[in-house]
This record gives C-alpha cells, structure tokens and sequence, in this order.
C-alpha cells in the first residue's frame, strides 16, 4: 500500500514534525538502551574480577576439584544475589557525618516510602539510621 502523499504546505510540515519526532524518539531509545547494556556490561566486569580474585585463591590453595567447583559456584551464586561492589568498604572511607547522611538518604529513599515512616520527623530518622 502506497502512502498518500502531502498535497499542502500544512500536511508537508505535519509529515516533517512527526517525522523528526520520530526520529528523536528512535534516538532516544537507542541511547537508553546503549547505556542500559554499558551498565550491565560494566556490572558483569566487577563481577568476573571477584571471580577471578575467587580462581586464583582456589588455585594458591590447590583445593581438591570438587571442594574448588563448590567454593565457584558458591560464589557465582553469592554475586548474582548481591552487587559486585563493597557497600561498607565504601562507606568505611567516608567520614562519620557524611556517613550518616549517605545512610540516611538510603533509608529515607526506600523505607521512607513506607506510611508508617512518612509521618516521622527528619531528626528522628537521622536517628534512627545512624
């Protein structure tokens, strides 16, 4: 099927806004999904670092096969449960009080959502938390 083509000025500059509309949507989403894959991929890196890390520690102990295949699976299991970066040897470095305000924006950003801690004042929380 054939499009009908624009016969007036109007419908052209119709085509041509929906067309660039188009085109910055594709873009857009192009570039979401670029970052998404970078991020997975930059992710999948830390992780194959702490299994390398985990490798080579098998390989200097020299663990029988089976004792070294549990001791990788253990660990493959364990990093697609948890993220590939030390939480607490990042925030051991900080110093207390921006501690404490990292900590409190983590709590507030996922059980401040809760009702319960929506009505509590924020020099509680900052209690609460550290």
């Amino acid at each position: 099927a054939n499009p009908i083509p624009p016969l007036t000025d109007r419908e052209r500059i119709y085509v041509m806004v929906v067309s660039l509309f188009n085109r910055i949507l594709f873009a857009y989403i192009i570039g979401r999904v670029g970052a998404l894959m970078i991020q997975l991929d930059h992710n999948a890196q830390l992780v194959q670092q702490k299994m390398d890390q985990v490798q080579d520690y098998v390989a200097w102990r020299h663990l029988p096969r089976e004792l070294a295949t549990q001791v990788k699976r253990y660990y493959e299991h364990y990093y697609t449960q948890k993220p590939a970066f030390d939480e607490k040897s990042i925030l051991s470095v900080l110093s207390p009080s921006l501690q404490c305000t990292l900590i409190t924006s983590i709590c507030n950003d996922t059980l401040g959502r809760l009702p319960i801690f929506q009505k509590v004042s924020p020099e509680f929380q900052a209690l609460r938390w550290c």
